[in-house]
C-alpha cells in the first residue's frame, strides 16, 4: 500500500503473500535459504497511513494493513488509515475534516500506548473511541477466531463488549 499524508505519497508498504493468500515469507526463506521478512516499509512513514479511502467525518485508525482490511470486513467502513506500526500510529496524522476518530488498537502493550498517545493528542479536537479486541492480539485474530460469516453478523455484539481506554 501507499503511504499518504496531506502533501502526497511518502512511502510504500509491502506484504508478501502466496497466491493462496497465505503469508510468503516461509516459503521465500526455503527457496532463498534465509529468513525473510513478510514485510517490508520503504520511504518515509512518520505521520502518514496507507489509506483505504479518503477520511470521512469518521475515521477508523489501526496499525496494520491486514488488520485495516479485518476491519473493513467488519464494518464495510472504507474511511481507514493503517499506520504500519503502533509507534507510527500515534503520530498518524488527522485531516481536519474527521469528526468521529475511531482507534482499533492491537491489545498488546504498544498497540494500547500508541493508542493512548493518539487519543489524548486528538481528543480536544474530534470525539474519539479507542476499540480492543476482546479474543486475540489484534481485529485480525478476533476475525479468525470467528471466521468472517459469524463476525460479521455478531460484529455489533463486539463492540458493546470493548472498552475505551
Amino acid at each position: 500500500g501507499l503511504a499518504r499524508n496531506a502533501h502526497g505519497v511518502t512511502g510504500l508498504h509491502q506484504i508478501y503473500l502466496t497466491n493462496d493468500g497465505t503469508n510468503a515469507a516461509t516459503e521465500i526463506s526455503q527457496i532463498v535459504g534465509s529468513e525473510y521478512s513478510k514485510k517490508r516499509m520503504i520511504g518515509q512513514f512518520a505521520g502518514t497511513a496507507v489509506r483505504f479511502a479518503s477520511a470521512g467525518k469518521t475515521l477508523i485508525v489501526c496499525e496494520g494493513i491486514e488488520t485495516g482490511l479485518a476491519i473493513r470486513l467488519l464494518t464495510g467502513c472504507d474511511s481507514i488509515a493503517s499506520c504500519g506500526t503502533a509507534s507510527l500510529m500515534g503520530v498518524v496524522d488527522i485531516p481536519d475534516r474527521v469528526e468521529n476518530l475511531l482507534i482499533y488498537a492491537d491489545n498488546d502493550p504498544a498497540g494500547m500506548a500508541a493508542a493512548e498517545k493518539l487519543q489524548k493528542r486528538e481528543q480536544s479536537r474530534r470525539n474519539v473511541s479507542v476499540m480492543l479486541p476482546n479474543i486475540g492480539n489484534d481485529w485480525l485474530d478476533w476475525l479468525d477466531y470467528w471466521g468472517i460469516e459469524t463476525a460479521t453478523k455478531s460484529f455489533a455484539n463486539v463492540i458493546l463488549s470493548c472498552y475505551t481506554i
